[in-house]
């Protein structure tokens, strides 16, 4: 991932991209193509490749051109040439193959940074900068809001969904707790991401709540499908 999107996002550990899940079939095709893609940068096409695979759920648009929040939507998917297109939505995977709801996901979030990193550089502004975003949080907390209410994301895909979370809570501030609840319900199903520990942390820092340190820490991951633990105050 680039410097930038990764200090913000944290980069994922291998076991996220590899599968170190329980009852998950081995990866298909398909992914270890998006897989391909990702690990060279190719953060959109990554994400294309799997919302093109078949058995897709929940759609996801940018949010405005440029990384400008208020801007008009665009279409997708994107062109290779990296321009708006007409076409079908990037739709996400199939929650029953989480490893590609994650990848699928991290992608995307990460071509927004990657996105909102070249509309920072074309203003000097301080004002302008400041309403600057990542255009893809938005469609992505539509696409995984559902998946997450319905206990169907993983602890990887939970830890992206708190990602997004996280970010949009500069205009949301409402979105706080939402996030810190996600991130641990992350941890309580992967302990060891650290990612998401990182993320938990700095959220923790914010809010007038019981210290993360006297906060139990899980035992051992909940089994797929299982319910994580009830989320700290």
């Amino acid at each position: 991932p680039p410097p930038a999107a990764a200090a913000s996002a944290g980069s994922p550990d291998d076991d996220a991209l590899d599968g170190a899940r329980t009852g998950e079939p081995p990866p298909r095709d398909v992914y270890l193509l998006a897989r391909t893609f990702f690990d060279l940068g190719e953060f959109q096409r990554a994400a294309e490749v799997l919302s093109n695979a078949g058995e897709s759920g929940a759609a996801a648009r940018p949010d405005g051109a440029g990384g400008v929040a208020g801007a008009a939507p665009l279409a997708g998917p994107f062109s290779r040439s990296g321009g708006a297109s007409d076409g079908d939505t990037l739709l996400c995977p199939d929650a029953s193959r989480p490893r590609e709801v994650f990848l699928w996901a991290y992608a995307l979030f990460l071509d927004g940074e990657r996105r909102k990193e070249q509309a920072l550089a074309e203003l000097a502004e301080p004002l302008e900068r400041r309403h600057v975003s990542n255009p893809r949080l938005g469609a992505l907390e539509r696409a995984l809001a559902p998946l997450a209410a319905a206990g169907r994301l993983d602890g990887f895909a939970l830890y992206a969904y708190g990602i997004v979370l996280k970010e949009l809570r500069a205009d949301r501030p409402d979105l706080a707790l939402a996030a810190r609840a996600t991130l641990w319900a992350a941890v309580q199903k992967y302990p060891w991401n650290w990612s998401a520990w990182l993320d938990l942390v700095e959220l923790w820092a914010e809010a007038d709540v019981t210290p993360l340190h006297e906060q139990p820490l899980p035992a051992a991951p909940a089994a797929d499908g299982a319910a994580p633990g009830a989320a700290p105050t």
